[in-house]
């Protein structure tokens, strides 16, 4: 299970520095079956854009998310290990 998962997300896992987190992540990611590397976003296509409707979508949601995430981090990063360990936490 979670193999496909793993795999699409890995250039994104690979951004982790803390091994622990990776871990983790990559452990929650192979509990996933696969068919949700296929699924989209939403269902009824009410809540969220349409990029992320159709096959795929919530693979593209999921990064889109990250990497909102990750610019916000970034506007704040004060390069502290603390802010790293914060970074790799959201």
């Amino acid at each position: 299970m979670g193999k496909t998962l793993v795999k699409i997300l890995s250039s994104y896992i690979d951004t982790i520095k803390t091994e622990k987190i990776k871990n983790f992540v990559v452990e929650i990611l192979d509990m996933c079956l696969d068919i949700h590397a296929e699924k989209p976003a939403s269902s009824s296509g009410k809540y969220h854009p349409l990029c992320d409707l159709g096959p795929g979508g919530l693979v593209r949601h999921s990064i889109l998310t990250a990497k909102i995430a990750d610019i916000m981090c970034n506007a704040f990063n004060d390069g502290s290990p603390k802010m790293q360990l914060e970074r790799d936490i959201i």
